[in-house]
């Protein structure tokens, strides 16, 4: 089912009760800015990562996601120490626009550190592959790759995830969402299974482009990519998190 059936949309609206207070919605930028945005990316196209063989997927930037598991921590900061200073000479004014728009909406300060990568971006060229379900089903626990050298308050673990599309959106993107909490699966395994028996219940969230989307990153989800790849252009979308600190919010990718 794609994220364009009524029926979904409708169902997402009247399901949102279980999820809303961990959902913030932030407009940021305006249609005009998304498509300079989204046009500066595409000239970058020779600092892309290859993200997957079979399809393509890069990443523009490092992403500690991919990049900080299992002891990775010191390969992905030599990609905050080549990528930081790029990304910084072509959206400065974009990550001050975040910031500012993040800050109200979060209510404390939200700040860079050096050592970590910058929001970068995911970038999906037009494939048949991507009106698939083929993204990976997963809580964010990227924060656990991370040495925060003592700035977080003991057992304070309050994150957020951020995405805000440039471009794509009205090609059928978002983000889809179970009702299955972090805490509640230790593993992966019973979740997959229950997923695959259809036991649990789901929705569909679409993006807008210009609009930034918060979520805690601890209810089960899975990246929704497109379901129009005829009339369609790339999917391109800047992707951070955030780290509550003693500082105020953290936000890095």
């Amino acid at each position: 089912m794609t994220i364009r059936d009524e029926t979904l949309l409708k169902d997402a609206t009247e399901k949102k009760a279980w999820f809303g207070p961990e959902i913030l919605q932030v407009p940021v930028l305006d249609k005009k800015a998304c498509r300079a945005y989204g046009e500066a990316v595409l000239s970058l196209r020779q600092n892309w990562i290859r993200r997957e063989s079979r399809a393509p997927f890069f990443t523009l930037g490092g992403a500690s996601y991919l990049d900080a598991p299992n002891g990775g921590f010191p390969a992905y900061a030599t990609l905050a120490e080549r990528f930081n200073p790029l990304l910084d000479e072509h959206f400065t004014l974009l990550y001050r626009q975040l910031i500012d728009c993040l800050e109200k909406a979060l209510g404390d300060p939200v700040y860079f550190d050096p050592r970590l990568c910058r929001p970068g971006f995911h970038i999906y060229l037009r494939d048949k592959a991507f009106t698939q379900d083929v993204a990976s089903v997963h809580f964010d626990r990227q924060h656990e790759c991370i040495d925060w050298l003592g700035e977080a308050d003991a057992g304070d673990h309050t994150v957020q995830t951020v995405t805000l599309p440039l471009m794509g959106a009205e090609n059928g993107s978002g983000i889809r969402f179970w009702d299955m909490k972090s805490e509640r699966e230790g593993q992966m395994a019973p979740v997959v299974r229950m997923l695959l028996m259809g036991a649990a219940e789901s929705i569909v969230c679409p993006y807008q482009d210009g609009t930034a989307f918060l979520h805690s990153g601890q209810n089960l989800h899975q990246a929704v990519l497109m379901d129009d790849i005829e009339s369609g252009g790339p999917r391109i979308t800047l992707q951070g998190h955030l780290f509550r600190t003693r500082r105020g919010w953290c936000l890095y990718w």
